[in-house]
């Protein structure tokens, strides 16, 4: 059976990554940063680069993209995951945190364009408990450079374009909320059952096991459940590093500082992620956003917020207008959501609403 080994031998300047590369992986990966218009983002990884891929259980491979004398200037994963896509749960490969430095590694540049093409047709040949029949990847807007250089058609693959997805960072909570939605802890079966039903109609659901780590929230309207959140307590191996952070934003992060939460050292945010968010599909916009609005009181009147510099809410297509004077310091960001696939294979995904969990991508 094939495997991405035997894809890979015969390109001299790029291999699968192993656990003795960490530091070096780590020491690379630090001065590489994602351009986001005039500012630039990474992920501090802590002191394990591959914690974040482990925490769930899914198979990944890692590339490193070597100079000539074996030094690392890129870096890559593939983490094979279970979607649902057209209307079955199927194995699907997530490209992400590619890394490559803008100097150097001219030869590991021009093998990867030629890897590239090679392992989009191998993943779905692998063996059964590794193959993967579809690959997609995330790209944030702001990420122009990005964009530009992976999405050129016509060299044996193609990134196609399915939507936008929307990202929500609520820097300070509105002081006067007059939401009325009640938040409530749930039971596993009660958030489980919610999430199945409301999100059966949208491609990349997942399938959630319990952990004992996780508490589980549902927002009602009277007796009525009508959305469901999720925190953890667990690591999720990464945390959010800014760099060159414009003047309206350093301002912030002196506001919140008054307001007794953390400053922020190093660039390195603490970020509250609130994972799998799901509405009733029936709402509407407006009661959507009072769901939200309900989410943000609860966490001012029990201070979660408290060690946290920001709260990231990933709410897929839709999109919601907040405003700064009435809803708080909501800051939106979006990004591309491309399914990436072969010229041979064609596209597998159908072009309708997804779920898109970015903080455990």
């Amino acid at each position: 059976m094939l495997t991405l080994e035997e894809v890979m031998e015969p390109y001299s300047h790029i291999r699968l990554a192993t656990k003795s590369d960490n530091d070096a992986i780590l020491n690379f990966y630090k001065d590489i940063h994602m351009q986001t218009g005039t500012e630039s983002l990474s992920f501090d990884r802590g002191d394990n680069f591959f914690e974040f891929y482990e925490r769930k259980g899914n198979h990944y491979w890692s590339f490193v993209f070597l100079n000539d004398d074996e030094t690392i200037c890129g870096v890559g994963t593939i983490i094979r995951q279970i979607r649902h896509v057209d209307g079955e749960f199927r194995p699907v490969a997530y490209f992400c945190d590619l890394r490559v430095s803008p100097v150097g590694g001219r030869r590991a540049k021009v093998q990867w364009r030629k890897l590239f093409k090679d392992i989009i047709e191998a993943l779905p040949n692998l063996s059964e408990e590794l193959r993967c029949e579809m690959s997609y990847t995330a790209i944030l807007s702001d990420n122009e450079r990005a964009i530009k250089s992976l999405t050129k058609n016509g060299r044996g693959f193609n990134y196609r374009h399915i939507d936008n997805y929307h990202v929500y960072s609520v820097v300070c909570p509105p002081v006067f909320n007059p939401a009325r939605g009640r938040v409530q802890k749930i039971n596993f079966k009660k958030f489980n059952d919610f999430y199945r039903s409301e999100n059966s109609n949208l491609e990349l659901r997942e399938q959630i096991t319990d952990e004992k780590d996780n508490k589980y929230f549902g927002v009602f309207d009277g007796a009525k459940l009508c959305a469901v959140f999720m925190i953890t307590d667990k690591s999720l191996g990464r945390r959010y590093k800014l760099y060159n952070m414009q003047a309206p934003k350093r301002l912030l992060t002196k506001l919140v500082q008054l307001m007794g939460r953390p400053g922020v050292s190093n660039g390195i945010l603490q970020t509250l992620e609130v994972l799998y968010l799901s509405f009733e599909r029936s709402l509407s916009n407006e009661a959507k956003k009072e769901m939200i609005m309900s989410i943000l009181k609860y966490f001012s009147l029990n201070k979660t917020m408290n060690d946290f510099h920001i709260c990231n809410l990933y709410t897929g297509q839709e999109k919601f207008n907040f405003s700064y004077f009435i809803d708080g310091i909501i800051v939106e960001s979006t990004g591309h959501m491309f399914e990436i696939h072969g010229d041979t294979t064609g596209p597998l995904w159908p072009v309708r609403k997804f779920r898109f969990e970015g903080s455990v991508l």
